[in-house]
């Protein structure tokens, strides 16, 4: 009966190791591909060209501030804060879109000027996709094909 005892213990000891072995297997597998996936879904702000650029079409959109109108297309899966620093790269020599922001821990990116006009006391720039003012910060709006980006700046009532 001894042996048999022993016997037991030792196949319900190997049979935990083996379910312990297996979760962290899994676990370890899932944390790996979780992270490959958002790496591809990362897009490159530096204009570099990546691998995970290759997979990845391109969108038409535009922006309009102050009455001027700027066109371009970028990677799909970008942001308008994306799209705003490439139009100001591509109009650089010619300073015609250029604007500036700080970011916010728990806000994050507040743009403050546009074009040389700033955020005044109870006058702030707010941005509209489509004719529809935004509800999600610059850095969070994930842009689509054909995309209209409006700024305004208006007064807040707070």
């Amino acid at each position: 009966m001894k042996i048999k005892n022993k016997k037991n213990i030792i196949i319900v000891l190997l049979s935990i190791t083996i379910v312990i072995l297996i979760i962290v297997i899994f676990s370890e597998l899932s944390f790996f591909y979780e992270n490959r996936i958002k790496e591809n879904l990362i897009i490159n702000s530096n204009s570099k060209i990546s691998f995970n650029d290759l997979t990845l079409k391109n969108i038409r959109v535009s922006l309009s501030v102050l009455d001027n109108k700027y066109e371009t297309t970028i990677k799909e899966g970008s942001t308008v804060f994306n799209v705003m620093k490439k139009i100001q790269q591509e109009n650089n020599n010619n300073s015609k879109f250029n604007f500036k922001y700080k970011e916010y821990l728990s806000l994050g990116i507040l743009i403050t000027e546009i074009n040389g006009v700033k955020d005044t006391r109870g006058k702030y720039w707010i941005y509209y996709v489509n004719n529809i003012k935004a509800g999600i910060g610059v850095s969070k709006y994930i842009l689509k094909e054909g995309d209209i980006i409006s700024w305004k700046q208006e007064e807040s009532y707070e």
